[in-house]
C-alpha cells in the first residue's frame, strides 16, 4: 500500500503552539505512532551507516563511565537490537538485557549467538523491570534516547526509579538521551541518513535511501523513519513513525534527584568530557548512601 503524502513544510513554521499541535495531529494521528520499536525490528540497525561501528563507540562511551565503580554486571533495560548490550559484552562485562519489544529481544539473542556472547535476555517493561525479580546489577543503563518513547515525564521518572531498584547499593544508573528541543529550535525537519544497496535476490541489488522526517509539536516530536527504494523506476516508501518526548539533560538529572541518586554527573556522548550543551548527553548517578570511594 502506498504511503500517504506528508507535508514537511509545516515544521519550518513555528507559530501559535495550540494551532501547531492541531496541525501535527492532522498530519500524523496518534495511532500511527508506535511507542516501542517492535514494528521496525531489525530494520532499526539499517538506520545507521554502520551498526557495528556504533556498537563499538557506544560501548566505549558507557565503559568510560561505569568502569569507575568498577563494574562487572550490567543490565541494559531498553536494549533495542543490542547496540549497547552487545558492545559491553564484547568488553567482557557480564551483560543482561531486556526490552518491551519481542522483535528487539529476538534481535539481541540472534546477535549474541552470532558473536558467541553470553547475554541473558528477557522481555520486560522499563517502567517496572519485574521480570528481573530482586536481582541487582552493578550498573543499569538505558541508551539511545530510549526513555523518550515513554508517554510522559512522570513515566520517565518512574523508569529511573525502576532502574535504581535494579541497581546495587553504590552502583550506577546511566541514561543516554537526545535533546530534540535543540533540533526543533534549529528547525531541522528533514535528516538524510544515507544510501545503501539492498539485495533483492535474483533481481540483484536496488538502492535504498533512508531519511527522517520530523514534525515538531509543543511537548513531543514525531519522527518518521523513512526508507525509499528504487524499483522499476519508481520510489517505493516504507516508514515507521515514533513519537518522542523532548528530554533535556536537565530533565534526566531531575529524575535522578527525585529517585534519590547521588554524585550525579552529565557527560557528552563520548562519556569522556563534561556536558557543555549539544543534542546528545549521558547522565549517571549512584544508588544508595554509601560514600564514594
Amino acid at each position: 500500500m502506498a504511503e500517504e503524502a506528508v507535508n514537511i513544510v509545516a515544521p519550518f513554521v513555528i507559530g501559535n503552539a495550540e494551532e501547531y499541535e492541531r496541525v501535527l495531529a492532522r498530519q500524523l494521528p496518534e495511532d500511527q505512532a508506535s511507542g516501542s520499536y517492535d514494528d521496525i525490528g531489525t530494520s532499526f540497525d539499517t538506520l545507521f551507516g554502520s551498526a557495528d561501528d556504533l556498537t563499538v563507540s557506544e560501548a566505549e562511551s558507557l565503559d568510560r563511565i561505569i568502569r569507575q565503580l568498577p563494574a562487572r554486571t550490567v543490565l541494559d533495560c531498553t536494549c533495542g537490537t543490542g547496540i549497547q548490550a552487545v558492545g559491553l559484552a564484547a568488553l567482557n562485562y557480564v551483560v543482561s538485557a531486556s526490552d518491551i519489544s519481542t522483535a528487539m529481544v529476538q534481535a539481541v539473542e540472534s546477535k549474541a549467538r552470532e558473536k558467541s556472547l553470553d547475554i541473558e535476555v528477557r522481555l520486560s517493561d522499563v517502567l517496572h523491570l519485574a521480570e528481573w525479580g530482586a536481582q541487582c546489577f552493578d550498573a543499569t543503563v538505558s541508551g539511545g534516547n530510549s526513555l523518550a518513547v515513554l508517554s510522559s515525564r512522570d513515566d520517565v521518572f518512574q523508569a529511573i526509579r525502576s532502574m535504581a531498584n535494579r541497581t546495587r547499593d553504590g552502583g550506577l544508573v546511566v541514561v543516554g538521551g537526545r535533546d530534540y528541543a535543540l533540533v526543533r529550535d534549529r528547525q531541522e525537519a528533514v535528516y538524510g541518513r544515507g544510501l545503501r544497496l539492498v539485495s533483492e535476490g535474483v533481481l540483484g541489488t536496488v538502492p535504498e535511501w533512508t531519511l527522517d522526517l520530523r514534525l515538531f509539536g509543543v511537548s513531543r516530536v514525531q519522527v518518521r523513519h523513512t526508507f525509499l527504494s528504487l524499483r522499476d523506476g519508481l520510489l517505493v516508501p516504507r516508514s515507521f513513525v515514533k513519537s518522542l518526548l523532548y528530554l533535556s539533560a536537565a530533565d534526566i538529572v531531575s529524575g535522578f534527584a527525585a529517585a534519590g541518586l547521588r554524585n550525579i554527573s552529565v557527560t557528552d556522548i563520548t562519556g569522556e568530557h563534561e556536558y557543555a550543551g549539544g543534542d546528545w548527553y549521558i547522565c549517571s548517578g549512584r544508588v544508595g548512601d554509601e560514600p564514594q570511594s
